[in-house]
């Protein structure tokens, strides 16, 4: 009967493409994790930088906020 060899060998072709694919995954995880830790610096970075950005403005609020009014 032919029916077995062409179940084995769809299985065994499966089994080829299934472990061709998670080895083209691989290969490209190292880059992707540098790429992933890129970009958590630059989030970090923003935040400190927004941080500072809402200090600031609070600060000139503030300074506003002494200031006399001007008269119109």
């Amino acid at each position: 009967m032919i029916w077995p060899w062409v179940i084995w060998g769809a299985v065994g072709l499966g089994v080829v493409l299934i472990v061709v694919g998670v080895a083209a995954v691989m290969r490209e995880l190292p880059p992707l994790r540098h790429a992933v830790l890129k970009l958590a610096q630059r989030q970090a970075a923003a935040d400190r930088v927004r941080v500072k950005v809402e200090a600031l403005r609070q600060d000139v609020e503030a300074l506003q906020a002494k200031l006399p009014a001007k008269p119109e």
